[in-house]
Parts: structure tokens; sequence; C-alpha cells
């Protein structure tokens, strides 16, 4: 999974790497490793959760013609 424009440092794009021991974001431009992920991953998927909701369909609505 890539973040784009999510790192702390230089505001570069951060990719998801699994490690043995844990796993963690890392910066593709400057390197910067941020092991909160836990913290992280818990703020995209509320969000994601919310986008989910505000997309979804309104049932029995007709639009004018």
């Amino acid at each position: 999974m890539i973040l784009f424009k999510a790192c702390k440092k230089c505001h570069g794009d951060v990719s998801l790497r699994a490690d043995l021991d844990e796993d963690v974001l890392a910066c593709l431009q400057c390197g910067l490793v941020m092991t909160d992920i836990d913290k992280r991953l818990a703020q995209l998927k509320q969000i994601a959760r919310m986008r989910k909701q505000f997309n979804k369909p309104l049932s029995g609505t007709q639009l004018p013609a």
C-alpha cells in the first residue's frame, strides 16, 4: 500500500513494508522509517469507513428528469 504525501519529514510518498517482526511505514523519497504504524493505520481505517459511508448510493431516490 502506498500513501501519497504522508511522510512527516519531507511530505513524500510512504509505503507499507512488512518485516518479520513488525510492519513499518517507510518513505520512498527520504527513507524515513515510521514505527508508530498502529496509530496511523487506525486513522486510515477510519477515513476509509467515512468514505464508504459518504459514497454509499442513496436508496429510493430518483434524480429529477
